[in-house]
């Protein structure tokens, strides 16, 4: 996929109706095969103590990992 394309589509990801774009997940770098997101600290995504919860590590994890393998698929393959 160019890289053109892949940020189009990460972009479009990212900003759908969503647990992405409720939680402030926003990419802050982007290329092929590797892409960082970052999340804000809200209320209502820590656990008792403070701490991000742990559901939500894994989903920013897992949007991560979604998004760098989106950008390295070739042209046509999603």
């Amino acid at each position: 996929m160019t890289k053109v394309n892949s940020l189009k589509l990460l972009d479009a990801v990212m900003s759908a109706p969503g647990f992405p774009k409720s939680s402030g997940m926003h990419i802050v770098h982007a290329e092929p095969g590797r892409v960082t997101i970052a999340l804000p600290r809200k209320p209502e995504l820590l656990q008792f103590a403070g701490h991000f919860h742990g559901g939500v590590i894994t989903a920013l994890a897992d949007q991560a990992a979604g998004a760098a393998t989106t950008t390295a698929l070739p042209e046509g393959k999603i």
